[in-house]
C-alpha cells in the first residue's frame, strides 16, 4: 500500500494543478491582422523573397528585389526596379506567387478556419485546403501553405 502512496500523490497534484488540460488552440481572431515581414514563397511559378506589408484594412504589398505588388482594394500594380507602369493596374496570373499570397492572407479573415493543434488552423479555398500557422502567443502568421496550388510560405520578423 506505502508503495503506491507517492505515485498517487503525484498523480493527483497533476490533475489538479493543470498537467492533463488541454492544449490551447490559437483561434482565428489571434491572428494579426496588420503585419510586415520578410516571407519565403515557394509556388509554381517559382521562388520568392518578398518584404510582405498586410494593413488591417486589407491593404497589401509584396516587394520583391526588382518587382514588386501593390493591391489596392481591387488591383494590383506593380513596380520593376522602383519604376510604376504607364499603363497603371496590371492583371495577375492565377499562378501568380503575389496573387496567391494575396487571396490565402485574405481567407485568414474572411472564411472559416478549423484550429488542427495550437498553432494551426485550416481551411479550404479554390485550389483546395489549405493551413496556416502562427504563434499562438503573439498572433504572427509563421506558415502558410495550400498543397493544391503548389504554395507555401514562411514568414520570419524583419531583422533591425
Amino acid at each position: 500500500m506505502r508503495k503506491w502512496g507517492v505515485p498517487s500523490l503525484l498523480l493527483c497534484f497533476c490533475i489538479l494543478t493543470g498537467c492533463s488540460a488541454k492544449p490551447s488552440y490559437i483561434s482565428q481572431e489571434q491572428i494579426s491582422a496588420a503585419f510586415q515581414c520578410k516571407a519565403k514563397i515557394t509556388s509554381s511559378s517559382g521562388v520568392w523573397e518578398a518584404v510582405v506589408t498586410h494593413t488591417a484594412g486589407n491593404g497589401f504589398s509584396c516587394e520583391g528585389e526588382n518587382i514588386s505588388y501593390y493591391w489596392t482594394g481591387g488591383q494590383f500594380y506593380e513596380t520593376c526596379a522602383g519604376l510604376e507602369s504607364e499603363r497603371g493596374s496590371c492583371t495577375l496570373p492565377d499562378t501568380a506567387y503575389a496573387l496567391q499570397l494575396k487571396n490565402l492572407v485574405s481567407l485568414l479573415y474572411e472564411s472559416q478556419l478549423e484550429p488542427l493543434d495550437g498553432e494551426t488552423l485550416k481551411g479550404s479555398c479554390s485550389w483546395g485546403e489549405f493551413i496556416v500557422k502562427a504563434d499562438s502567443t503573439t498572433g504572427k502568421i509563421l506558415e502558410i501553405r495550400c498543397d493544391g496550388a503548389g504554395f507555401h510560405a514562411v514568414f520570419e520578423d524583419l531583422e533591425t
